[in-house]
């Protein structure tokens, strides 16, 4: 009786070896693109969700104060202690991205409990978008956003401190910039109403929008903001793109409006988007 093993049967042994072997290298090759395909889509995904949610709660909130119109019809001397509001809802673009976007907001994160019916109650708020380099990486954006109570655009530097400082939101950013959209409503022939969509890549809540010619309200805010962002995988080899489209709720409504100085009468006026009804002098 022979011992050992013939040279067919060793080879046979080693192709079913390879064979396994194989089979086990590729299941682990597959298992680890799953996790860094999962990987990249959690990253991803998870930072554009971040993005859409607080820009969605800042932007849908955003109004134009009564007292933007009120301060500049009281007395030269009230004038002269009170400064007027500026930036109320101001955005630009520089070299194709986002350079600042603000605006006021009755959706701010910070609550506050009422005195008397010790209910929780929003605060009226600034909110500060800046689009700067990353320090960490090259061709990579980090969006920083502020808050606070101050009005006054001029008091939120990019190196503020205390309540009023920036903080990063989302990075891996490739590129983002932000369209401003306005739309018109003008009856045809027919009788039927068209709408007319205007995109701008900057916008100023304090400058006209509309043709004085035409006799129209100022538009002081957009109806909509488009913002287009890309995004780099957890990686920082592929970027993914995306396009967020937001709605102003702001809506109009009527105030009494003070008489300009030696007029003892007051006039009802039309008040501009996001401004409360029902305002006393």
């Amino acid at each position: 009786m022979r011992k050992g093993f013939v040279l067919l049967e060793v080879m046979v042994a080693s192709l079913i070896a390879a064979l396994l072997s194989t089979s086990l290298l590729t299941t682990i090759v597959q298992v680890n693109r799953l996790q860094e395909t999962v990987s990249t889509i959690t990253s991803v995904y998870g930072r554009i969700a971040i993005l859409q949610n607080q820009m969605e709660r800042d932007i849908m909130g955003a109004f134009v104060p009564a007292q933007v119109d009120l301060i500049q019809t009281t007395t030269e001397r009230k004038a002269e202690k009170v400064k007027p509001i500026t930036k109320v809802f101001y955005g630009k673009n520089a070299g194709g991205r986002l350079d600042v976007l603000t605006c006021i907001t009755s959706n701010p994160l910070q609550i506050y409990f009422g005195i008397k019916d010790r209910k929780l109650k929003p605060r009226v708020a600034r909110v500060v978008y800046r689009l700067e380099p990353d320090k960490r990486r090259k061709n990579s954006f980090v969006l920083m956003r502020q808050e606070g109570r101050q009005l006054m655009f001029d008091a939120y530097k990019k190196d503020a401190q205390g309540a009023m400082r920036s903080y990063e939101m989302i990075d891996g950013i490739q590129s983002f910039s932000v369209q401003y959209i306005s739309v018109e409503q003008k009856k045809s022939a027919d009788g039927t109403m068209q709408r007319t969509y205007k995109k701008q890549n900057s916008w100023d809540s304090l400058k006209p929008q509309t043709d004085p010619k035409k006799r129209r309200e100022p538009v002081r805010l957009p109806n909509l903001i488009e913002l287009q962002v890309a995004l780099w995988d957890s990686a920082y080899k592929v970027t993914r793109s995306f396009t967020v489209v937001i709605p102003i709720m702001a809506m109009s409504g009527e105030y009494k409006q003070p008489a300009p100085p030696g007029n003892a009468t007051q006039a009802s006026h039309k008040a501009t988007p996001g401004t409360a009804a029902g305002a006393k002098k």
